[in-house]
């Protein structure tokens, strides 16, 4: 029969396979330990939960841990860390609760680190502060680093940055690493101009900042539109080299010029870049397709493929727009089949995408087809369809989606609710149109969104109710330039155009500055009234009063107004005085007029220019037909 083996032996068993870690040895050791009865041994189970611990035998450790009759800090520290390591957070932290029962246990530096990083990942900011408390009574605090460090980490995570703040400014020592956690913690809750102070600080004190808080405030700088910073913080890392070697860093450049539209500085970024990668064209390629620039970003991502480097979702999602940006679609349907099969089932940010582009190309019936691909939707893809279906037209098609949205149990947000009301409008469903309403007013979003209530007033005005729309208006608890012209819009449109003076007025005692759109609203208003006067005292004060240049819709506006007057002169002097050259619809205008005046010699005029623009338009022909017929027949005598 063997010895019984020695507690000294088996310690110095349990020390080596707690140094090895090995899982084997570990599972081995605890079997021999409990064949002979050991593992009750108060000395010998404390050492077998923390060696099982760390070879990765959690519940093994548990089941020891549950047996012991006399638990030490070792077993409880250990146990906690385990499960923190683990991903089981809310284990660790109830066994927390339960080690407090015992006054004669206290959680060691250590611990109470695993403990925050659980608060952390829990959200936890109750007991994360109630640590806060413990650590600061304890003195652990004051001599560990590393509890100091996760405290700000926890602050930060669950959103408490002033917290945050001033427990690291309470740190005796902090290092960069912590300070940039402090930075990405303003940048990701929107406090942009605090992570640029943050950065501010460390450079003052003499303290050389790393690749990661570099790129943290060039983040800090495009989010703030901070372009001088920006510019500033280049110069000096260009002077280091830094970008051209750190990837990160470089990426983060092209990136924030690319949102700054200084797109030519992002492309000799992107070129001077060593070992660019997939990253580093996606901000160049997608900043360019968003921009408009669908020409560039597919010479672009040419350029990549010849590089060897690979494209992702992000890049064929740039890429789609690219192609649709310029009317590619048949390049866009090609770009789509290679997403199809691999993400679309399980990215509905690429699908919203893939339909939103589609949408605004009028290719509805390929939005169509990758929206009823996807098996899981959620309110931001049902809304991409919607939205499109409402910008070609197709206002029944999109209130049918909603309704058919609504029965799968999906709620609508408010952009749903504008592509809704849009729809409503332009098919005259007041009664649907209503029924929005009343939802918008019990989830109370007129007080949060702007946007909505501008597009309910003009849902409204196109449904014929001037009445209603202007409650709407009247309710609204902010009001800017765009609700003002919208409900100018509809005293317009539903022939109340003598009325649009005094609304006009009130908008100014409101301080609200109108613009271009405005003074467009109030000519059009003046030529359905008639109001020739007027029309012309606002086209003059746009711009002396305004200091807004007139626009060529604004001009043809005056002109049609002096047309129908009969005041030829007038009408050819404005068209002549203009910098550029009129457009079809001014020219148009003139033609009407000649021929109604029956101006032989000003038509001819007006037709040479029409033709100089479009040789094949037909009203132009028309009208100039009418116009020699007109000047040949024989005048009756009256």
């Amino acid at each position: 029969m063997l010895p019984h083996p020695s507690v000294e032996a088996v310690a110095r068993i349990l020390y080596t396979c707690t140094t090895v870690k090995n899982n084997a040895w570990g599972l081995c050791t605890h079997k021999f330990i409990r064949f002979h009865g050991l593992s009750a041994h108060s000395f010998l189970g404390n050492r077998l939960v923390s060696m099982l611990v760390e070879v990765g035998c959690l519940e093994a450790a548990h089941e020891v841990f549950k047996q012991l009759i006399s638990l030490d800090q070792w077993s409880w520290n250990a146990l906690i860390g385990g499960f923190v390591k683990s991903g089981n957070f809310q284990r660790a932290l109830c066994l927390y609760d339960e080690m407090q029962e015992d006054e004669s246990l206290h959680p060691s530096g250590h611990t109470f680190a695993m403990l925050l990083k659980a608060c952390m990942q829990l959200k936890d900011w109750v007991l994360g502060i109630h640590l806060h408390t413990e650590v600061a009574r304890t003195g652990v605090l004051e001599n560990n680093v590393f509890v100091g460090s996760t405290l700000v980490h926890m602050y930060v995570k669950c959103g408490f940055l002033s917290k945050a703040q001033q427990t690291f400014d309470s740190l005796p020592t902090r290092d960069i690493v912590l300070q940039t956690a402090l930075m990405t913690g303003y940048l990701e809750h929107g406090l942009g101009e605090n992570a640029i102070e943050c950065f501010d600080c460390v450079q003052s004190d003499g303290v050389v900042p790393d690749s990661t808080m570099v790129a943290c405030a060039l983040k800090a700088c495009a989010s703030t539109g901070n372009l001088e910073k920006g510019q500033q913080i280049h110069a000096e890392i260009e002077r280091c080299g830094l970008y051209t070697k750190d990837i990160v860093v470089g990426n983060t450049l092209v990136d924030m010029y690319v949102k700054f539209d200084l797109l030519y500085m992002a492309e000799q970024i992107l070129y001077a870049l060593q070992g660019r990668n997939v990253v580093s064209w996606n901000a160049l390629i997608t900043g360019l397709a968003e921009h408009g620039d669908g020409v560039t970003a597919v010479n672009c991502f040419e350029r990549m493929q010849l590089e060897g480097v690979k494209p992702d979702s992000v890049t064929l999602i740039g890429m789609i727009k690219a192609y649709c940006s310029i009317g590619a679609i048949e390049k866009a349907a090609e770009i789509y089949h290679q997403i199809e099969g691999k993400c679309l089932e399980s990215d509905l940010v690429v699908a919203s995408t893939l339909v939103h582009m589609y949408a605004k190309c009028g290719e509805l019936s390929l939005a169509r087809e990758v929206f009823d691909k996807v098996s899981v939707r959620d309110a931001i893809l049902w809304t991409s369809l919607m939205a499109g279906y409402a910008e070609n037209g197709q206002g029944e098609e999109a209130l049918d989606l909603l309704e058919q949205m609504q029965l799968e149990g999906v709620s609508p947000n408010a952009v749903t609710y504008v592509s809704g009301l849009k729809s409503c409008g332009s098919t005259g469903s007041i009664d649907k149109g209503t029924e929005i309403h009343m939802e918008i007013e019990r989830q109370g979003l007129l007080e949060k969104d702007l946007v909505l209530g501008n597009t309910l007033i003009d849902m409204y005005t196109k449904c014929g109710l001037l009445s209603r729309a202007q409650q709407v208006f009247n309710s609204l608890p902010v009001k800017d330039v765009i609700s003002w012209n919208v409900l100018l819009s509809g005293y317009s449109q539903l022939g109340k155009g003598g009325d649009v003076g005094n609304v006009l007025e009130k908008m100014l005692t409101q301080n609200i500055r109108p613009d271009m759109v405005t003074f467009i609203i109030v000519l059009s208003a003046c030529l359905r009234a008639g109001l020739l006067h007027k029309s012309e005292t606002y086209f003059e004060n746009m711009s002396k009063e305004f200091g807004i240049l007139p626009s060529i819709k604004h001009r043809t506006c005056l002109v049609d107004h002096f047309c129908r007057a009969g005041q030829l002169d007038k009408a050819t002097t404005i068209m002549r005085n203009m910098s550029s050259c009129p457009n079809l619809v001014m020219l148009r205008t003139l033609l009407r007029a000649s021929r109604n005046c029956d101006d032989i010699e000003f038509g001819r005029e007006a037709f040479q220019h029409a033709i100089s623009l479009d040789w094949k338009d037909a009203t132009a022909y028309f009208y100039m037909s009418q116009i020699c017929a007109n000047a040949h027949s024989p005048k009756q005598e009256t």
